[in-house]
C-alpha cells in the first residue's frame, strides 16, 4: 500500500503556490517596515536594488546575521523583490 500525505500537509507545490499567491501582500508588508526614504526609493528597476543592498548592509553586520530564523521574513522579502525587479 502506498503512503498517502496526511490531510493537513502540503506538499512541495502546494507550499510555492501560497508563496505565490502571498508575493504581493509580502512585498506591501516589507515596503511598510522600511524607512520611509527607503520604500520610496523602490521603483522597481534595477538601480533600485542598491538601495535595498545599502539596507541591508546598514541592517546586518554580516550574512549569519539575516539567515537567522527571526529574519526570515526580511530575507525573503528582499528575495521577492528582486524577482519583481528582474521579472
Amino acid at each position: 500500500m502506498s503512503e498517502q500525505p496526511e490531510a493537513n500537509t502540503l506538499t512541495d507545490q502546494d507550499e510555492f503556490d501560497l508563496w505565490m499567491f502571498n508575493f504581493d501582500e509580502a512585498l506591501a508588508s516589507f515596503r511598510l517596515k522600511l524607512p520611509k526614504d527607503v520604500a520610496g526609493a523602490l521603483d522597481n528597476s534595477a538601480e533600485s536594488l542598491l538601495i535595498v543592498e545599502n539596507w541591508l548592509l546598514g541592517q546586518y553586520p554580516n550574512t549569519d546575521e539575516i539567515l537567522k530564523a527571526s529574519d526570515a521574513a526580511v530575507l525573503d522579502a528582499c528575495g521577492r523583490y528582486v524577482g519583481r525587479v528582474f521579472k
